[in-house]
């Protein structure tokens, strides 16, 4: 049986997502834990901590990413789509893909804002267009000459072609 993407009935996979996710929660929270405390320290830039967030951080997106792709086929084997591998296929285009581009994005960007690094420096670095708003960035000293330091509220205009949100 053939299913259009656009019968899917993608809130009930999304809690099927979250429901498979929360199963693991449990296993993961020494790891949750650890991955808080280097969230905190990772604007000392130490390489150690910063190697350990990430393994943690990948971590996490491979967990979302199988779960994603899993609750989709679960779904479309219970329909009994066939030929499977053009389902499978479908799914990797249509769920897979978006839901890792959308996690690493995610995670880039609030590994970016704990860090502490200029928006400016990622414009320059890879050519984002970022937005800067003064009234968001903390100031070295009190001192109103010095420049911003931080940038708090890094926001990266966003692509409606490729925008895809996690909920």
């Amino acid at each position: 049986m053939a299913i259009r993407w656009a019968k899917f009935p993608h809130d009930e996979i999304r809690a099927d997502i979250y429901s498979r996710l929360n199963l693991n929660a449990v296993e993961r929270s020494p790891d949750d834990s650890a991955q808080h405390i280097l969230r905190r320290r990772l604007y000392l830039l130490d390489p150690g901590e910063h190697r350990r967030f990430i393994q943690l951080e990948s971590r996490h997106i491979v967990e979302h990413v199988r779960c994603t792709r899993d609750a989709y086929r679960a779904f479309t084997n219970g329909q009994r789509c066939h030929p499977a591998a053009e389902a499978y296929w479908v799914i990797l285009r249509f769920a897979v893909l978006p839901t890792a581009i959308a996690c690493l994005r995610r995670s880039a960007l609030d590994y970016l804002k704990l860090t502490r690094i200029w928006a400016a420096n990622l414009s320059l670095l890879f050519g984002i267009p970022t937005r800067f708003r003064l009234a968001n960035y903390t100031i070295r000293e009190r001192n109103e000459t010095d420049l911003p330091l931080i940038p708090i509220d890094l926001e990266i205009f966003e692509d409606p072609a490729i925008a895809f949100t996690i909920h």
